[in-house]
């Protein structure tokens, strides 16, 4: 390439990024005050707009109108959500102090570990804010378990980053900060030098840098805003002046912590999910196919920790996270023979293997199982379609997919599951929003023949339990949801998809 075309991407990269700025936040709000400070830590010019929450600007719901919450950046004319999504865009945009180490496997913990805060610390912690008594005690031992696990992680580090503020330092900034006022109101001490003695020590040092002390909100807020933003609901605020709402927002987290119950297998599925695709791109280093194997194994750990004792995920019968994971006992040896590892070792997981020998003479499991022959030429059909080289390259492309992934997860995936263990007038709840958040699925994918475009990208490696799942949680919870008149897009997507296992 001449020098021409190079000085042209310089200036058109170097354009991009001296772009006008712009944040909508909120001044109490955990996930505003992130990406403020590395909007600072980047020395990234800014104008920062306050929203009222219990009165939302037009400007909000034109550029977040699915969500309707902070934070939402705007950077020349383009809008990103969602607070980890916008750190990771930030990241990818302005390459100066970066949050995320080099190393492609400290990246992956760096985000495991971001991910883990939010929705094992952050939202449980302020759930259990909320109750009384002994329901309170109960719910905050989920997050001063995980405050243990990140003390751990923190052992002989000056910051979760290293030596110097990452990702992580950021997404858990709000505990040295926060935690201290919730002490005080509830009379109890959570934090303390005994009990977490890295993160402790940590707390001390990360005030003290300079300009996350100029950017802490004001503790007296705290009793006017106790919470926003919700990784499963739309943006709850609450104040004096909104305390009618109460009532609401505990229905809303008595919803969520039902879900809380199952997050365990869900996540540690989640992460066997993505580490297993990692496998299939035999164009991998041997030492990073290795680093891979072994982080599915950790995964599958947890999964056979959680069995222990019982004859499903969901007890004694099948339930939503036995079906989510029940492509473990048929999928996994097609991925073993593919690319020649060993995973699901009867030794190692023996709970884990008992269950996949039931799980797969269920009679309706049994019975819409693809050839296993299939399944190999799929797997080597993924392994072209899905390669790196095929996701985006474009920074605010690869935060639009991000954001699609978390709200697939997040909203659809709720919605359904709610849906398939609640009853009544909770389900006709459920099954209304899964009804409109596959609308909007559907829009997403209208001309499309893939989410990912002509070839398979992330976002339907993430869906693609849909044409196999849904039709079995129909039919077991007697619902319909994937209806071809309704959604006739989503639904030649899911054909697409199923013909590529026949």
């Amino acid at each position: 390439m001449g020098n021409g075309p190079q000085i042209s991407l310089q200036l058109s990269t170097r354009d991009h990024m001296m772009e006008e700025v712009k944040l909508m936040g909120a001044l109490p709000s955990l996930y505003s005050c992130r990406v403020e400070w590395a909007l600072t830590l980047k020395g990234i010019k800014y104008e920062y707009i306050e929203e009222d929450l219990l009165n939302k600007s037009s400007l909000l719901l034109k550029h977040n109108p699915i969500h309707k919450k902070v934070p939402v950046m705007l950077h020349g004319g383009k809008s990103i959500a969602e607070s980890l999504i916008i750190l990771e865009y930030m990241e990818e945009t302005w390459k100066q102090n970066p949050l995320l180490p080099q190393d492609p496997l400290e990246k992956a913990n760096a985000r495991f570990w971001a991910k883990f805060a939010d929705e094992k610390v952050a939202f449980p912690m302020w759930t259990a804010f909320l109750l009384k008594g002994q329901e309170q005690e109960k719910a905050m031992e989920t997050p001063l378990q995980a405050l243990k696990s990140l003390d751990e992680d923190l052992k002989g580090k000056k910051f979760f980053g290293g030596k110097s503020i990452g990702l992580v330092d950021l997404v858990v900034g709000w505990i040295p900060h926060w935690v201290p006022v919730i002490e005080k109101v509830l009379g109890l001490k959570l934090l303390g030098a005994d009990s977490f003695p890295s993160l402790y020590a940590w707390t001390e040092r990360f005030l003290n840098v300079p300009f996350i002390r100029e950017k802490l909100p004001p503790s007296d807020r705290f009793p006017y805003c106790c919470m926003v933003e919700n990784p499963s609901q739309n943006c709850l605020s609450f104040s004096n002046a909104s305390m009618r709402h109460g009532r609401k927002i505990l229905s809303c987290l008595k919803i969520r912590a039902r879900e809380l119950r199952l997050d365990l297998g869900l996540n540690s599925q989640r992460r066997s999910v993505g580490l297993t695709l990692g496998l299939l791109s035999t164009q991998k280093e041997k030492r990073e196919r290795e680093k891979a194997v072994k982080s599915a194994l950790e995964a599958m750990k947890t999964l056979d920790e959680e069995l222990k004792g019982k004859e499903f995920f969901g007890g004694e019968r099948v339930g939503f996270v036995d079906l989510v994971v029940g492509w473990i006992p048929y999928g996994v040896p097609v991925l073993e023979e593919a690319g020649g590892f060993k995973l699901l070792d009867a030794d190692a997981f023996p709970f884990l293997h008992a269950w996949g020998e039931r799980i797969l003479n269920v009679p309706f499991i049994k019975e819409k199982l693809p050839p296993s022959d299939r399944m190999l030429a799929y797997a080597a059909n993924i392994q072209l379609k899905a390669s790196p080289t095929h996701q985006p390259q474009d920074p605010y492309e690869r935060a639009n997919a991000r954001f699609w992934v978390k709200f697939t997860e997040e909203k659809c995936g709720l919605s359904i599951r709610t849906a398939f263990y609640s009853a009544g007038e909770e389900r006709e709840k459920a099954l209304k929003s899964a009804l409109e958040e596959m609308k909007i699925l559907e829009e997403e994918l209208k001309g499309k023949e893939f989410f990912g475009g002509e070839r398979v990208g992330f976002l339907d490696l993430v869906v693609g339990w849909i044409p196999y799942f849904l039709p079995v949680l129909e039919e077991v919870g007697g619902f319909k949801l994937l209806d071809a008149d309704a959604f006739p897009f989503l639904h030649a997507w899911s054909e697409i998809s199923q013909r590529s296992l026949n």
